[in-house]
């Protein structure tokens, strides 16, 4: 058997060994705050580097996740904690394998009967496989790392009328020198007001200010420092049992230290809507028009601090075909303004439009065992001026087996 086949194969056999051993056996029968899983997944990417198609090569991954968790309620508060280590073996691109631990920890805290709140960060490690500082390909291996922190406190809870405030904290950092640009620190804090007459509907009006720094933003000159503003205004309404929207409004004004920094003020926000017309059936649709400098989760593949605004669309569907099978579809897209401003010069304007289309098949025979495979595509087109970005294509199959013990 040839070596690349061996190394793939080693921890993939022993994980398989234990799944075949207690996926007969019972789930403990009392809930308890502790669990724990262990998952096997296999994944062919025909792009694994997101490369144009002159360079884009394939590879079979196999990925092994050890998990633990905590969820514990102590009193009036509750304690919150996950580690997970996925250990990823390429089979030809051995120079690609990593190890990425997750850890979060929460502690959701309660005062009094009016006040409560969370407090809790997280820190996550992984590889970026995407490229999308310009047209260079980036073929060697880049590891993100992502630090976050936040304070959540709410005065009032049970009235009609509740304070808001809270503070984060987010820092990222990439291993590939192509990639120190993107690197980035930020501080939020923000204050508000929620009014919530009835269950079915509440009204939030949010006051929010960003400090950030782009440290390697420039080797010629240097880091660039930002400031942002969001005055937004926040609507959630249930309008039936089946139906359920949510609006997010902001103006955003945004300043940088550096000249070439691209900023100014736009209007971002969301919109979403959640809909389950039968009880095995539900639909999400969610859109989203911010920038990498927000809190708001613009999705993997659209970090680049030459992204002025992104808008995506995302769209899913889940069928419970029966009490052990779920079928899932989903469609992903995001269109981002692209622009770099050349001291002296003027400044290079374009965008770029990534699509993904995904099947998932979930099978649970037994409570503690869920098994899937998922299927997707993904097409990325470039208009304007291509060195900003460049288009390719990506096929992904994937299978898994979890193991869960509670």
């Amino acid at each position: 058997m040839p070596t690349d086949v061996l190394k793939l194969s080693r921890v993939a056999v022993a994980v398989a060994a234990v799944l075949a051993l207690v996926a007969g056996q019972p789930a403990w029968a009392q809930q308890s705050p502790y669990a724990l899983s262990v998952t096997q997944g296999f994944t062919h990417d025909s792009n694994v580097l997101r490369a144009p198609a002159d360079q884009a090569k394939a590879d079979t991954i196999s990925s092994t996740t050890l998990g633990a968790s905590l969820d514990q309620p102590i009193g009036r508060q509750r304690v919150k904690a996950e580690a997970d280590l996925q250990i990823n073996r390429f089979r030809r691109q051995s120079d690609l394998d990593n190890n990425a631990p997750t850890l979060k920890a929460e502690w959701d805290w309660q005062a009094g009967d009016h006040w409560q709140g969370e407090l809790g960060g997280s820190h996550v490690k992984s590889l970026y496989r995407y490229n999308l500082n310009d047209s260079t390909v980036v073929l060697g291996r880049n590891v993100q790392t992502e630090n976050q922190q936040f304070f959540r406190a709410r005065l009032g809870v049970v009235t009609a009328w509740t304070v808001e405030s809270e503070w984060s904290g987010y820092q990222r950092s990439y291993t590939a020198d192509q990639y120190r640009s993107q690197d980035m620190r930020r501080n939020a804090i923000s204050a508000g007001m929620r009014y919530q007459p009835q269950p079915d509907l509440s009204a939030r009006f949010n006051l929010r200010h960003t400090d950030g720094r782009y440290p390697h933003y420039s080797s010629t000159l240097g880091a660039d420092d930002y400031s942002r503003w969001d005055v937004e205004t926040l609507l959630t309404l249930r309008m039936s049992a089946a139906s359920q929207v949510d609006v997010r409004v902001a103006h955003t004004n945004e300043t940088h230290s550096l000249p070439t920094a691209t900023g100014g003020p736009h209007w971002t926000g969301s919109a979403g809507w959640q809909w389950q017309p039968t009880a095995k059936l539900n639909f999400s649709t969610r859109v989203l028009r911010d920038s990498d400098t927000s809190d708001q989760t613009l999705g993997d593949g659209l970090v680049n601090s030459q992204n002025k605004l992104t808008t995506r669309l995302d769209l899913s569907a889940q069928w419970t075909v029966t009490d052990k099978v779920q079928l899932g579809l989903s469609y992903q897209q995001s269109l981002r303004q692209l622009e770099h401003v050349v001291s002296g010069v003027g400044s290079l304007n374009g965008r770029d439009r990534a699509r993904t289309v995904a099947l998932q098949l979930g099978y649970q025979p037994i409570q503690a065992l869920n098994l899937g495979c998922n299927a997707s595509r993904e097409i990325r087109d470039v208009s304007g001026d291509t060195d900003l970005s460049y288009p390719y294509q990506a096929n992904v199959f994937s299978c898994f087996g979890q193991l869960n013990w509670r």
